[in-house]
């Protein structure tokens, strides 16, 4: 299965530099200061947390979409 996932993110590097930096991004900003802490905590709470799983599931669902062409 590890063999399949670098094989799918090979493929799609676009999809897979654009998540890594994206959701690292999110991570890097709420543990840089406490106000950022706070600051992403309550955007998360109110409404992040389906805008990033939004984004991520559009992202992955053009990967699975491209290997649906092709297998089809």
């Amino acid at each position: 299965t590890v063999y399949n996932l670098l094989l799918i993110s090979i493929q799609n590097w676009f999809q897979s530099l654009f998540l890594l930096i994206f959701n690292g991004f999110i991570i890097y900003f709420s543990f840089t200061s406490p106000y950022a802490l706070l600051t992403m905590i309550y955007f998360l709470t109110f409404g992040g947390f389906s805008v990033i799983n939004l984004v991520n599931s559009i992202m992955i669902k053009q990967v699975f979409d491209r290997i649906e062409r092709v297998t089809h």
